[in-house]
């Protein structure tokens, strides 16, 4: 279930990823028409929202095994998935820069020429979906690491260390480090012979 969820949001950061960084090499050096830049920027929206949705129930799901389940926990698959997913992030990040942009530059035209403030709302209400979206993105790979350290808080197991793991968890930028020192503290327990330090 886990590497299929993984695979599939992989797969379509990829898709997301090179129709993004398409629409925007296209407008750096102007070799794309109007129509297909406004269709790139129309499958890109699309890819963002599928991903948005499905990483949203995905989550959920995960949520829930995540609470009821007693196994060992498998950070790879979240560090894997985190370091795939990369490429996405930064063209995701360049997208909405360009997107809130133009929205901006729209609204402050319309102000500027007896317009009303109210038309840069749009421009924040976009902003916020567009951080909130790509939240949910990134702390659907989370969930699995983040519920058993929850659970190991309230047994009083948590290390220290395994809490600054926790918290990057929730960064952006960072949860691939935390990912990774997770990862990191259950391969020293392993070798030391001892209790799981991050396990369900």
């Amino acid at each position: 279930m886990r590497f299929i969820k993984n695979t599939l949001l992989v797969l379509m950061s990829f898709a997301a990823a090179i129709i993004g960084a398409t629409l925007l090499i296209g407008m750096k050096t102007d070799t794309l028409s109007q129509h297909k830049m406004q269709t790139l920027l129309y499958a890109y929206l699309i890819a963002f929202v599928v991903m948005w949705v499905y990483a949203f129930f995905t989550g959920l799901i995960s949520l829930g095994l995540s609470i009821g389940s007693k196994r060992k926990v498998h950070y790879i698959s979240s560090l894997i998935t985190k370091i795939l997913m990369i490429p996405f992030f930064v063209v995701n990040l360049l997208m909405w820069i360009q997107i809130l942009g133009f929205f901006g530059l729209v609204s402050l035209v319309t102000i500027v020429f007896g317009g009303i403030l109210l038309f840069g709302i749009p421009t924040v209400i976009l902003g916020c979906l567009a951080v909130t979206g790509t939240y949910v993105i990134m702390i659907s790979t989370s969930v699995n690491l983040i519920v058993p350290f929850i659970k190991k808080i309230f047994k009083k197991e948590a290390s220290p260390v395994g809490v600054i793991g926790t918290i990057f968890l929730f960064i952006f930028c960072l949860d691939a480090v935390g990912a990774g020192i997770l990862g990191l503290c259950t391969r020293n327990n392993n070798n030391n012979s001892q209790q799981l330090g991050y396990q369900a």
